[in-house]
Formats: structure tokens, C-alpha cells, sequence
């Protein structure tokens, strides 16, 4: 018995996967002219969705990999980069927050609209949270923890007071009454190694450019903030001391930054910013928490500085980019590199930690490559990006980096770094689709849209056979009705990743029984089916696709009968004797009216014939009415009561000397 069985897409899979070259960008998501929202039903992703652009947004990435977006207007999204779609998911916060209780979750806080920069950090447990907040003129220094499940924001720390100068307490000492000053135009947030601690530098005090330069740290587990290091004044000026070399002196100075990164040994590091709003710096500083000391590592002592390169890929001690401000688009690879695309000349650099070098990796040194969108969904070495300051970048699970714009439109731009460049390989990103609705005792195939990994372990519990190291297992078998998960681990040298998508297979259940019964020559299926195909000798019969088949030759017999999940079921019969005549209706020979009918059904046969026996039959088969004809008195028409008879379809066979005949009228 052959199976047919629905092919369904992955929930949510998108138009195309985006298998973008090294070095190369992609413009993958959103109109590259329009700059309004367009939100589709809350919680769907859709391709057609996508932000309104807006300036100095907040975002994180969960530990599935997704991205999220709070706009600076309060609307909460979230991008799914393996079928580059967003879902649009909170439907914006009022100007003002709503607090609630401190450390109390609950559904009618929000955090309210906040722009010019706030701090974000993305903990174990997958929670969000934000600190920092330019609303109305004013600064705030209220912390913020977002459940994604409970979907509940949380005022966890901090002033709910409009330009709170805060409480410092002791250098380096923990206590729940400490907690930062208000501040805004800031990015520079980082996650310690075991990621339960919170760390920022920076920011703006009073949304007059008016720099600090503290540095602060927050324990999860204790809620409390600790003033770790830096000064408390205003616009404090730098002291770099000797390049390369820790000093407790060192200080970076009052600072409004952005781009940010960690080494693989837990140090941070961030590029450029200013002391002021005038102040454009190119020096690159490491902090290392464990000496809670500060280090110079490169760049000018100046402002306005130009940048410094050989050939791209080439990594030197006297390499750096040029001065930059609000240079946001910024990311860690997965060896502890930073990566910076610079909004001055919209080019892209990578800072190899281990060496403190910069490289340039793509683009002109201190001149802008035109922009060029290139199509939708195909890399391209020509594309590029326009200059932008203030948006918000991301970074998806095998290390491809994203960036969405903010000015003109809402594009999002992905970039693919080259592990030749960089000396970092990307790390493997699990991906599959398969038709996951289907019939029972089918068999079904995998289509593996994995990248960047090398082996593959699958797992099919419920299945035969229920695992494979195939790159794209075929012949997976499901014999019984249910739901089923589906698990894929790609690894590479660098790493795995895990897919598990639960309830993934569905087997229908069993369609109903069939058989066949005979009634003369007229075989009948079971009805209910959604459709019918008779076999003789194992041919489909061209046109028998009726739930009854006449049989006008001896023979084997099978019908297929397919229901409204697609799913067929089988029944045959054997060494059926038809009789030598077609059996074939001729209206010429038979006619019955009116049809459909009321009362009564008028049969008329042609001239010469004599019918003997009148028989009704049921859609199963069943005999319902008899009439019997005296061969003494023929007669070419006859009338037969069948109001009787409940609503549906009738045969009616007619007996003659020589044949019978068949034919069928609806009942009313």
C-alpha cells in the first residue's frame, strides 16, 4: 500500500536561509525604505515584520540565541536569526515607568521609555536586565530584571528618582544601600566568567555630556552593588599611564562609550568614546577585575585621531581604527576578540586580545564605501552598510554578527566574520526541517541546514531507527499515531550546539478501517473516506474514483481510500465474476427523473425493454426497496414510491430479460 503523506514547513521557516560568504554582509530582514513599524499579530513571527527605526535602543541576546529590541518608545521585539523573522511581543510602555514594589515582579510594571543608551546584560538563568534610563530631560539609575517566560518585568535595585546622584559607600566594599548614580549614553556593560555578576564603566550624568568614570559591579545573588573603581567627579581627565602596563593610577576618565568587549580570561575592554561631546578618543583600555586595575593597550593619548592600517587581515601593535563616539555596532567572538564596525567610516575591525592588536577587516581606512544594499538575502563582497551611530548589534549563537539600523530605515544587516582573518572559527549553529505531519507507518527524511559544523548526532525517540549520525537521515520510520521530538547535535572543533524541537512529529492517527462488499457487479467501499481509487490486477483504474466501482471484467479488485489527513488505507477482493456485459449505464437505455427527487422516481427504459425486477440500494450496499414486475405485462416506464426513503443517494438496479442496468438518484 503506498502512503502519501503532507509536506509542512517548519513552523515560522523562513523564505530563504541566508548562507552568507566570510567577510561579506547581507541585508536579511525589512523594507530598505521604510521607516515605520510593521508589528503583524503580537507573538507571530512573520518576514513582513519588522521595528520602527529608532536611536539608541536597548537589546540582548537570550541563551537560545535570539535577539531582543526595546525601542526607545517602549515596543519589546524579539529575531529569530535562523529564519531571520521578527515577533513583535510588548505593546509599549508609557513615557513614565511603573515601579511596582522593589523586587517584586509583577504584569503592570515596565520599566517605561528609555533612549540615549542604557546598560544591558543577559544572565544564566536567561533573564534580561537593564540599568540606566534617559527618560523626559531627565536620568534615572533604576535596575530592571525581564522573565521572558512570565513575560514580567521586575524593579530589582536602585533610584526610582529623577537624577539621583546615588550612594558610592565604600571603594570596593558590597552593601545593599550602595547603588550607581542616573545615568545615559553608555554601553559599556559586561558579564563576569560565571556570569551571575553585573559590571559597567561610564556614562552620562546629567544628559549635558557631563562624563564619569566609575566602575561598578552587581552581585545577582546577594543584590548588592559595590563601587569597584574610577572617580565620582565630572569630566575627570584620563591618566594612562605606561602603555600595556596595570597601574592602580590608570584611568580611563569620565567617559561616554560604546564599544565593549571580554577576553577568554575574563578581562574587559572597550574602544573610543568621548570625555565630552566634542572629544572623539581611539584608545583602546583593558580592565581586569580581578586587580581592579585599568590598562592603557592602544590608540592615541589625543582626540580626532585618523586610523592606522596595513592591509586588511594583517594584525600590527601600531594598528587602530579612527576616533569614534557613539559606535554601538560592536561584538566578542567566541576566542575573546573584539569586533567593531566603526560608524565614521563604516568599515569593520577586530581586536585580537591575546596580542592587543587591531586589524582591519573590511572597508576603506578613513574613507566610506558607497552604500549598497545588494538583494535581499544574498551576500554580496559589494554590499555595504551606511554609516550609522547609535544603533543596536547582536551577535547569533555560531558568531555570525548583526546590526540594525536606526536612522533612515530599520534594516538589519548580517556580517560574516572569516576565521582566516580572525583566527577564530565559527562556532556550529543546529538547524533542520523535515515534513512533520504524516501518516502512520511512514517513513520521512531530514534536511540538514546546520552551519559551520563538521559531525552530527541525531536523535528520533519513537522512531526506527531512533538515531543516526547521517549529515541529512532519510528512511525515518513512525508506526504509531502521536507527537515526537526530534533532537540534533552539530559539532565542529570548535564547539556544539544542540537543537531540540519537542513534539516536532506528528503521526496522525489510524484512518478507518476499509472493506469491500459486492452487490451483483457493483462493488462497494466503506464510505466516509475523503476520496477513492480502484485497482484491477494492481492498475489504478483511470476514473473509478467513487466510493462503489462496477466491475465489467473478472478479476482482482483493491481500493485506496484517503482520508482528510491524507492518509490512505487498503482493501482488496478476489475472483470477483462480473458478467460479460459493460454494466455501463446508457441513458439511452435507462433514465430516471426527476433527479434529485421527492415522492416518487420515474423509470423509463428504451423501447423493447421489459424490466422484471426494480432493486433500491444503499451507499453500503444494503437493499432498501423491491419491486416486482409481472413478465406477462412489460412495461417501458415505470413510477416507484420512495418518499419513504431518508435523504441521500440511491442506486437503482433494474432487471430485464437480457441485462441489468444501473444508475444513481439523489433523495431529497
Amino acid at each position: 500500500m503506498k502512503k502519501i503523506f503532507l509536506l509542512l514547513l517548519l513552523s515560522g521557516f523562513s523564505a530563504f536561509i541566508c548562507n552568507a560568504q566570510y567577510n561579506e554582509w547581507t541585508w536579511v530582514n525589512s523594507d530598505n525604505a521604510t521607516i515605520s513599524s510593521v508589528m503583524g499579530t503580537q507573538g507571530v513571527y512573520d518576514s513582513l515584520n519588522h521595528p520602527a527605526p529608532e536611536y539608541e535602543s536597548n537589546g540582548w541576546t537570550d541563551n537560545q540565541g535570539n535577539f531582543w529590541y526595546l525601542t526607545t518608545s517602549g515596543y519589546l521585539w524579539e529575531y529569530d536569526p535562523n529564519i531571520e523573522q521578527w515577533r513583535f511581543v510588548w505593546n509599549g510602555f508609557s513615557s513614565q515607568p511603573v515601579f511596582g514594589t522593589k523586587g517584586v515582579p509583577a504584569a503592570t510594571n515596565e520599566p517605561g521609555q528609555i533612549g540615549f543608551g542604557a546598560l544591558t546584560w543577559t544572565d544564566t538563568s536567561g533573564d534580561l536586565w537593564l540599568f540606566g534610563a534617559y527618560r523626559a530631560g531627565n536620568t534615572y539609575g533604576d535596575l530592571w530584571r525581564y522573565n521572558i517566560a512570565s513575560n514580567m518585568w521586575t524593579w530589582v535595585s536602585g533610584s526610582n528618582v529623577p537624577n539621583d546622584p546615588g550612594v558610592y559607600g565604600t571603594m570596593g566594599v558590597p552593601s545593599v544601600n550602595n547603588y550607581p548614580m542616573g545615568r545615559c549614553e553608555v554601553n559599556t556593560s559586561w558579564v563576569d566568567s560565571v556570569n551571575n555578576t553585573l559590571w559597567f564603566y561610564g556614562g552620562d550624568r546629567a544628559v549635558a555630556y557631563t562624563s564619569i568614570g566609575d566602575v561598578w559591579r552587581y552581585d545577582i545573588a546577594t543584590n548588592e552593588w559595590t563601587w569597584m573603581n574610577g572617580d565620582t567627579s565630572s569630566a575627570a581627565l584620563p591618566i594612562y599611564g605606561i602603555q600595556n602596563v596595570a597601574d592602580p593610577a590608570n584611568f580611563p576618565g569620565g567617559r561616554l562609550v560604546y564599544s565593549k568587549w571580554n577576553d577568554l580570561s575574563g578581562n574587559f575592554y572597550f574602544f573610543g568614546g568621548s570625555n565630552d561631546v566634542f572629544s572623539y578618543k581611539n584608545d583602546t583600555w583593558k580592565y581586569d577585575p580581578m586587580i581592579n586595575q585599568w590598562t592603557w593597550k592602544n590608540g592615541s593619548m589625543g582626540i580626532g585621531a585618523q586610523g592606522i592600517a596595513g592591509s586588511t587581515c594583517t594584525f600590527d601593535p601600531t594598528n587602530t581604527p579612527a576616533s569614534e563616539f557613539e559606535n554601538k555596532v560592536c561584538w566578542t567572538d567566541y576566542c575573546g576578540n573584539g569586533w567593531v564596525f566603526c560608524s565614521a567610516y563604516n568599515n569593520i575591525w577586530t581586536y585580537r586580545s591575546s596580542t592587543g592588536e587591531w586589524s582591519l577587516v573590511k572597508g576603506q581606512l578613513n574613507a566610506s564605501d558607497p552604500v549598497n544594499y545588494g538583494i535581499k538575502g544574498v551576500s554580496s563582497p559589494a554590499n555595504a552598510p551606511a554609516i550609522v551611530n547609535g544603533a543596536m548589534s547582536w551577535k547569533s549563537k555560531n558568531g555570525n554578527m548583526y546590526f540594525l539600523n536606526h536612522s533612515t530605515n530599520s534594516v538589519m544587516w548580517k556580517y560574516v566574520p572569516d576565521p582566516a582573518c580572525s583566527g577564530c572559527a565559527l562556532v556550529p549553529t543546529a538547524l533542520f526541517f523535515a515534513p512533520n505531519h504524516i501518516c502512520p507507518g511512514t517513513c520521512t527524511g531530514f534536511n540538514n541546514l546546520s552551519q559551520y559544523a563538521t559531525s552530527y548526532l541525531w536523535s528520533f525517540p519513537g522512531a526506527n531507527p531512533s538515531t543516526s549520525t547521517d549529515v541529512s537521515p532519510t528512511n525515518i520510520c513512525y508506526n504509531s499515531p502521536g507527537n515526537y521530538s526530534v533532537q540534533l547535535i552539530a559539532t565542529s572543533a570548535t564547539g556544539s550546539d544542540t537543537l531540540t524541537l519537542n513534539n516536532y512529529i506528528t503521526v496522525y492517527p489510524y484512518p478507518a478501517p476499509q472493506g469491500i462488499a459486492q452487490s451483483g457487479d457493483t462493488l462497494f467501499a466503506n464510505t466516509g473516506a475523503v476520496s477513492y481509487q480502484w485497482y484491477y490486477g494492481g492498475n489504478a483504474i483511470p476514473g473509478a474514483t467513487n466510493y462503489f466501482y462496477v466491475a465489467t471484467q473478472s478479476g482482482d479488485f483493491n481500493v485506496v481510500a484517503t482520508d482528510m489527513n491524507n492518509c490512505e488505507v487498503e482493501a482488496a477482493i478476489f475472483d470477483v465474476i462480473a458478467q460479460v456485459h459493460s454494466g455501463e449505464v446508457d441513458k439511452r437505455q435507462l433514465e430516471i427523473y426527476p433527479n434529485p427527487a421527492g415522492e416518487f422516481v420515474v423509470i423509463s427504459l428504451e423501447l423493447g425493454l421489459s424490466a422484471n425486477k426494480i432493486s433500491i440500494f444503499n451507499l453500503l450496499g444494503e437493499e432498501v426497496s423491491v419491486v416486482l414486475l409481472k413478465k406477462s405485462n412489460p412495461q417501458s416506464e415505470t413510477i416507484v414510491d420512495v418518499h419513504k426513503l431518508p435523504s441521500g443517494i440511491y442506486w437503482i438496479e433494474v432487471s430485464t430479460a437480457e441485462k441489468s442496468l444501473r444508475a444513481t438518484f439523489v433523495k431529497l
